[in-house]
């Protein structure tokens, strides 16, 4: 039985010692393979990340304008020309209106927020990027992860096999030599050439079946990858119908004056020139 040892004799003989006639069992296609699929896992890792920073920090900026829309909006303010008080001023509905259309064209319908539905759009959010997005991203990750017990499983197979491999071929030169040499072969020899030989096959078959089962493995894994782009352009719809249902579209918008970069986008001019006191 070949050990920990006679492993790391084996790959240090592979490594250091001359090629001569024996050729090391190659892994070469379900290592490039597995290189591959690590190569994709690191970058749809970077994927998984990022889409959960946008889930969290859509989450923040609902929530965040739920607070922020459900607490009293500032006012304008005019002197009451009878009581010489401060008072809100309210503007009314056509100038309001008429304010509106100005301001939205060439931006199609104008959109408000619905203030009322955000915590529950929010939650919404977050459970469907679960389900449609993060579960298939972390199930084929997880399996990718998992793989990399079976590939030194598999290594350590191929050292084992190889092991027996140069024993058996020591054996069969010995052999050679003593026919030449004697025209005869000794029956020590012959006996543990024998031994050699049928730990030889068993090692061979067990090699070879589980170097087909993670070939297998990550033949079905590689497939599966083709149709996480599915999963990642439905995490950008999911992103799009949580902020599309954040608006409704054509909502009227609240009475006080949104203020642009250039000004007041509705400052309602003339009819502060209508009340204002004479």
């Amino acid at each position: 039985m070949v050990g920990f040892f006679g492993r790391f004799r084996e790959k240090v003989s592979e490594v250091s010692g001359p090629a001569g006639h024996f050729k090391a069992t190659s892994n070469d296609r379900v290592n490039l393979m597995y290189k591959e699929a690590g190569d994709f896992a690191r970058r749809l890792q970077k994927c998984s990340n990022q889409i959960k920073a946008v889930e969290s920090a859509t989450a923040a900026l609902l929530l965040t304008t739920e607070d922020t829309l459900s607490r009293p909006m500032p006012h304008v303010y005019q002197v009451d020309a009878e009581s010489h008080q401060a008072t809100p001023i309210v503007v009314p509905e056509a100038v309001q209106q008429e304010t509106n259309a100005a301001v939205g064209s060439g931006i199609g319908s104008m959109s408000d927020v619905n203030v009322k539905d955000l915590r529950i759009i929010a939650n919404q959010q977050n459970q469907k990027m679960q389900v449609m997005v993060m579960k298939p991203l972390n199930q084929w990750l997880a399996v990718f992860k998992s793989l990399s017990s079976k590939m030194r499983s598999l290594e350590n197979r191929r050292l084992e096999f190889d092991a027996e491999r140069r024993a058996f071929t020591k054996l069969e030169i010995k052999r050679i030599r003593q026919q030449q040499a004697h025209d005869t072969v000794e029956d020590d020899t012959m006996a543990k050439l024998e031994a050699r030989n049928a730990t030889l096959s068993a090692k061979r078959s067990e090699y070879q079946v589980y170097e087909t089962d993670v070939f297998e493995a990550l033949a079905a894994l590689i497939k599966d990858a083709a149709s996480l782009r599915v999963y990642l352009a439905a995490a950008m719809r999911v992103e799009a119908e949580t902020f599309t249902r954040a608006t409704s579209t054509g909502s009227p918008l609240s009475n006080t004056a949104p203020i642009r970069s250039n000004g007041l986008a509705n400052r309602p001019d003339r009819y502060l020139a209508e009340t204002a006191p004479a």
